[in-house]
């Protein structure tokens, strides 16, 4: 089953919400695991909701991860 277009949209819209998260925690050098450990929780627990019928395959998840590590690496590097 393919995703709607409106389910694409939820699932980048709280993608970017989140990353946009990320980055603020980073630049504000916040380093409690137990901070980050509840935000990658609520963070994996949105997109579950979100992409219920929203099936990628393998790569496409790999090449979004390595998005995010992407950003990550760009603002530890510019920011940090």
């Amino acid at each position: 089953m393919k995703p709607s277009k409106i389910e694409i949209v939820k699932f980048s819209a709280v993608m970017i919400v989140f990353l946009i998260g990320m980055v603020i925690m980073i630049i504000h050098k916040v380093q409690n695991t137990w901070i980050w450990i509840g935000y990658i929780s609520v963070w994996w627990w949105a997109e579950v909701k979100i992409a219920k019928n929203f099936h990628l395959k393998l790569w496409v998840w790999v090449l979004i991860l390595a998005l995010i590590l992407a950003i990550d690496a760009l603002v530890i590097l510019y920011f940090v």
